[in-house]
């Protein structure tokens, strides 16, 4: 009996450490099962009364299973003492060994024997909550090594990296980030008495989510899973320093590679001497200097006012650092180079200007996004003999000269002026310098982009797309007939052409600008 309650004792707190129930308690609830099944308001509320009166009746079971172990100890104490008085210790000392040899044998048979129904209640649980619970997409994960991952560690990195992992212990929540969202909204209503009685109410709630998560909070199956398999994926990551887990360029997927490729591809893609050039010592000091002599220069000729000129200036700036994500889409897995340009001199003064232009850029092309482009697509007739094919520039935003942004600002200046007091000449000044200052450090390198502008300058794709329009625009009246409803989704032109127009027109796009090259895609089973 003592053995039987030991193990008994073990499960159920097993069972309540990763919240699930054992049998007899989740079947207690059958007559309820209706009310679950039906679409009402207070389902909600069932659930967590549900599952509150299932904690209870656990915890009142595993004080139960602990009296019953202490009054079994007892009663085996008195027992012993009782039968110690009449038998030679000799036999007693033979007997309590063979009772002891029986009870581990038969705690190890008891402990397979609920280690196998612990088991089988997490498949169950886990399996009801599988509308919760992730499952492995293989189309979101690009193993390009040999290394073989483990499952958990599959499942995990083909969630991507927007996916919210839980968080298992309640200090590591950014509170701070809740705080200042509360108060962001606080600061909204000018009625101090209410500011003060809404933030007392924000501190209450949140202070008894802290309470509840230390102290009575018991994650759900499907939370108890995510978290083993970040623990599990973090230790296989530790134990593989030779790998690095990348996003994809497109399609939102996960890519592993090896260290030593990742970096060779990186340096090949850098050994291009016409777009790219070594720099012996960090930049960053110079263009933080030309950049706050440019916004000086702009607040005292009136063009700015002082607010705007303190958030355009900065004295931190911090050298931004390469990296390329894996085109998962073309052969061989080339690298798109990406610049985070965050910390760097311009950032802010090209977010201003991008802004300007943005603000007087109307394009006749544009596709605003994905769901719009299979609106357009799932919407729209092809003519007979007709087939849709996609126009994609190579390397668009690395490929773009100054000399065609310059032309395409003075076209649009009618436009562009405006929305700022800038003269033409000051405002072509300020967009070279931001298309210029585009360097970044990589193994240890400092490097300057000489030609193209950079991804990641937040200049970058509104430069990209104004000239993409203009090029568009001359290439579609250069072509020696109409072409119905041509789009475009960022560097990505869709066309409707006759089959055996294609390399014609493909010929004609080439020729608007040199560096501009475009492969052509045509669309497979319709």
């Amino acid at each position: 009996k003592l053995c039987n309650m030991v193990v008994r004792k073990e499960f159920l707190i097993r069972c309540r450490r990763n919240g699930v129930f054992p049998s007899h308690i989740q079947n207690s609830f059958k007559c309820v099962f209706q009310l679950l099944e039906e679409r009402s308001p207070y389902l909600y509320k069932l659930e967590n009364c549900i599952n509150c009166f299932k904690k209870k009746v656990l915890n009142l079971e595993i004080q139960h299973t602990f009296y019953r172990i202490n009054k079994l100890r007892t009663q085996q104490q008195q027992l012993r003492e009782l039968i110690g008085d009449v038998i030679p210790d000799d036999i007693i000392s033979s007997f309590l060994t063979s009772q002891n040899n029986y009870y581990q044998k038969q705690a190890k048979k008891n402990r397979k024997r609920t280690t196998d129904k612990f088991q089988r209640l997490i498949q169950l649980t886990v399996g009801n909550h599988s509308d919760k619970t992730p499952t492995m997409n293989s189309e979101a994960l690009h193993n390009a090594t040999l290394v073989e991952l483990p499952e958990k560690v599959q499942l995990l990195l083909s969630l991507g990296p927007k996916f919210a992992l839980p968080y298992a212990n309640v200090a590591e929540m950014p509170f701070y980030h809740v705080l200042a969202d509360v108060e962001s909204i606080i600061q909204t209503n000018s009625n101090s008495e209410i500011q003060h009685r809404t933030r007392g109410q924000a501190a209450n709630v949140i202070q008894n989510f802290i309470h509840r998560r230390r102290h009575t909070y018991t994650p759900p199956p499907n939370v108890k899973f995510l978290e083993q398999a970040e623990d599990e994926t973090r230790t296989f990551l530790r134990q593989h320093p030779e790998l690095y887990v990348l996003k994809a360029d497109k399609g939102n997927k996960t890519v592993v590679m090896l260290k030593q490729d990742y970096v060779a591809r990186m340096e090949q893609l850098l050994s291009d001497t016409n777009t790219y050039e070594r720099t012996e010592n960090d930049p960053t000091s110079g263009f933080q200097t030309k950049n706050n002599d440019i916004v000086r220069r702009l607040e005292r000729l009136g063009l700015l006012d002082r607010a705007t000129a303190m958030k355009l200036r900065t004295y931190k700036a911090v050298c931004p650092k390469i990296y390329g994500q894996p085109k998962t889409h073309k052969p061989g897995l080339p690298l798109r180079p990406v610049v985070p340009c965050m910390t760097s001199p311009s950032y802010e003064l090209s977010k201003y200007i991008g802004m300007i232009i943005q603000k007087s850029f109307h394009s006749e092309f544009n596709i605003r996004d994905s769901f719009a482009f299979c609106q357009y697509a799932n919407t729209t007739t092809i003519p007979a003999d007709h087939v849709m094919v996609s126009f994609d520039v190579v390397s668009l935003f690395t490929c773009i000269p100054i000399e065609l942004v310059r032309k395409s600002i003075i076209d649009h200046w009618n436009e562009i002026s405006t929305q700022t007091n800038i003269c033409l000449d000051l405002f072509l000044e300020v967009t070279v310098f931001c298309i210029e200052c585009s360097f970044f450090a990589f193994n240890k390198k400092f490097y300057k982009q000489k030609f193209g502008t950079a991804m990641g300058n937040p200049l970058s794709p509104i430069i990209a797309d104004l000239v993409m329009e203009d090029l568009l625009k001359r290439a579609v009246s250069a072509v020696p007939f109409e072409m119905p409803f041509p789009k475009k989704y960022v560097d990505d032109l869709f066309l409707m052409l006759p089959k055996n127009k294609i390399e014609m027109v493909r010929d004609i796009f080439n020729q608007q600008e040199p560096s501009l090259q475009f492969t052509v895609e045509e669309e497979q089973e319709n």
